[in-house]
């Protein structure tokens, strides 16, 4: 006799799905260093602007600050960087990128734009890195939202190009740390 089959459960298939995205952004986080123990060296803190929903605040700060350590670690940052929340009390002695959010969204003609002030505060002083704009196009034909984040990251991508660059030109960072040593031999 054969058993009745098990209806299809598209919560389950939602389920796993988001677990698996959860997992996969566990393992790809840009503020650890591959230097297990290493100390923060940089810590970034993203204020979003005050008309932004206070339960999606956080997770805009969380994105954002995540978007710019890998931005600062593409371009030649090597240490480890600490993203803050706005709500959090910086770390005296260690520099501090403040990040001013002013617009990450999607204007009237369907283009994604993202506007930053930032500002480099250290113990030798603070200095201005000034701001910082970036557009992109929003594939809208694409019915998929994950993929059109992408749009949202191409933008914030756009608009940090020249971070690292504009931050070691104000001559308040000590020397960089050299890239860490990778094991070769085999």
């Amino acid at each position: 006799m054969k058993s009745p089959s098990r209806p299809f459960r598209p919560s389950l298939l939602v389920f796993l799905t988001a677990l698996a995205l959860v997992v996969s952004g566990c393992a790809s986080n840009p503020t650890e260093s591959p230097r297990n123990g290493a100390p923060v060296e940089l810590q970034v803190q993203v204020q979003v602007p005050a008309n932004t929903h206070p339960l999606r605040s956080q997770d805009i700060e969380d994105a954002f600050g995540d978007r710019i350590a890998t931005a600062l670690h593409e371009q030649g940052f090597h240490g480890r960087i600490a993203v803050l929340w706005d709500s959090d009390t910086p770390t005296a002695g260690i520099p501090l990128l403040a990040v001013n959010l002013l617009e990450w969204r999607v204007d009237p003609t369907g283009s994604v734009d993202c506007t930053f002030g930032a500002q480099l505060q250290t113990s030798a002083g603070r200095k201005s890195l000034g701001l910082f704009t970036g557009t992109s196009l929003m594939t809208w034909a694409d019915r998929d939202w994950f993929l059109r984040a992408n749009d949202f990251q191409d933008a914030a991508g756009t608009a940090m190009s020249d971070l690292w660059d504009r931050m070691q030109r104000t001559g308040l960072l000590p020397p960089p740390t050299p890239p860490p040593a990778t094991n070769t031999a085999r």
